[in-house]
């Protein structure tokens, strides 16, 4: 008798041992206990527990925990999905290596809790969680000063991604609203769920995107000056990326920032800037310069009375795309028209030269079309005095360099991207 004792309470001692850690299930799998103890299982419809002839058989039903009591001793018992175990366990090892961060299951949800005391725990759990497709929640409380470094490292990884900036709302947990539509949309959901950040695709959240700026500068120039700088003068419309240009660049200072400005073409003798606007659109959106005029054209028949708006001049369509990594795909419709002496039905016709691309930039850089004003420019001229008259085209007609040929219309532009946050800090 004393032998069956001793026996049992070895058994009992090891059963004690094992029960003193938390025990992970798998929906739908099962575990054996052995002890003649009785049992008891809080959350019924998280865990089942059934009797076996040796003891217990505990069966996961959902995901959830529930502590199970076997005589005078407690432990917790987590059923997790495949992904959830995974979550898990990656988490508890993360966890372990911090302050006042705990792994944790709660309504069905792998939760981090407890205090982030700095940016570096949760960079840590960023880091293992990113590549490994974790699903968990970050509950951790945070003070004023540990949220805002979350917000300056989180922003600062959103741009080395190549995506847009988002507001993190502070509260109950960590919340991010994005917009349903955006392209962006699975990348962003990836990015912020290894920060265990609550994602909310809204169709009110704005999508925020970059800002591209265009610099275009519309000049007049001299063809020998333009061969010297790589510009090449083909037969018909073309485009060209520039090179970057070291201490005697065609734009810019001399210090090879590639900006084209109207000092130094004129004080230069490159030639003469036309016109220099600068367009602003958000990533995705047109863009439009049109510098000419229009005249009208009447519509008349039996149901319709209408007069419609015909424009000529140049006419600049831009489509830029963009990411914060400073790629740039760059879309480019450009149309040089003139009206010319020909009437249709007391309607003046026009000559019309078109040029379409798409450029993919690494950088922001500079580009040229050129080509765009055929070989009829002098015959034109002298033919329609008023062609004189038009607003930047008329100054190049009546340029005597250019009807002698030896000058060339060039468009450059030069696309970037624009730091809004920065420009409204300096301010």
């Amino acid at each position: 008798m004393l032998r069956l004792s001793l026996l049992f309470s070895l058994i009992f001692i090891s059963v004690l041992g094992h029960a003193s850690e938390d025990l992970i299930l798998k929906i739908g799998s099962t575990e054996s206990i052995s002890s003649h103890e009785k049992a008891w299982v809080e959350n019924g419809k998280v865990l089942k527990l059934e009797e076996a002839a040796k003891g217990f058989v505990l069966k996961g039903l959902k995901p959830g925990k529930s502590l199970l009591k076997i005589g005078q001793h407690v432990r917790t018992v987590y059923v997790l999905s495949l992904e959830q175990e995974k979550t898990f366990r990656l988490l508890q090892e993360v966890t372990a290596q911090t302050l006042n961060l705990t792994s944790d299951l709660q309504d069905g949800r792998v939760v981090v809790q407890g205090q982030l005391l700095r940016w570096k725990d949760l960079e840590k759990i960023f880091h293992a969680c990113r590549d490994n497709d974790c699903a968990f929640e970050l509950t951790a409380k945070s003070s004023p000063d540990v949220r805002q470094q979350i917000v300056t490292h989180v922003q600062e990884l959103l741009k080395a991604e190549g995506l847009s900036v988002q507001n993190i709302l502070f509260g109950d947990g960590y919340r991010v609203l994005l917009n349903q539509k955006s392209e962006h949309l699975p990348r962003l959901k990836k990015f912020f769920a290894a920060f265990g950040f609550i994602v909310e695709a809204t169709k009110e959240s704005l999508d925020l995107v970059p800002v591209i700026k265009v610099q275009i500068t519309v000049a007049e120039i001299q063809r020998d000056h333009g061969l010297a700088y790589g510009l090449q003068w083909p037969a018909s419309a073309s485009i060209q990326v520039l090179p970057t240009f070291g201490a005697n660049p065609i734009a810019g200072d001399g210090t090879g920032a590639g900006d084209l400005t109207a000092n130094f073409l004129e004080t230069h003798s490159l030639g003469r800037v036309l016109a220099s606007p600068n367009l602003l659109c958000r990533s995705g959106e047109e863009a439009k310069f049109l510098a000419g005029g229009e005249f009208p054209i009447k519509i008349i028949n039996i149901n319709t009375r209408d007069v419609v708006w015909k424009q000529y001049g140049i006419l600049l369509t831009v489509k830029p795309k963009a990411d914060l990594s400073g790629k740039i795909s760059l879309s480019i419709q450009t149309e040089v028209s003139k009206v010319t002496n020909k009437m249709v039905d007391g309607i003046p016709t026009l000559t019309t030269n078109r040029v379409e691309s798409y450029i993919d930039l690494t950088k922001s850089q500079m580009i040229a079309l050129s080509g765009l004003i055929s070989n009829n420019e002098e015959e034109d001229t002298t033919g329609l005095p008023g062609l004189g008259n038009i607003p930047v085209l008329g100054s190049l007609f009546a340029s005597k360099d250019f009807q002698a040929h030896r000058t060339e219309l060039v468009i450059f532009l030069k696309p970037e991207i624009v730091d809004l946050q920065q420009q409204a800090g300096n301010l």
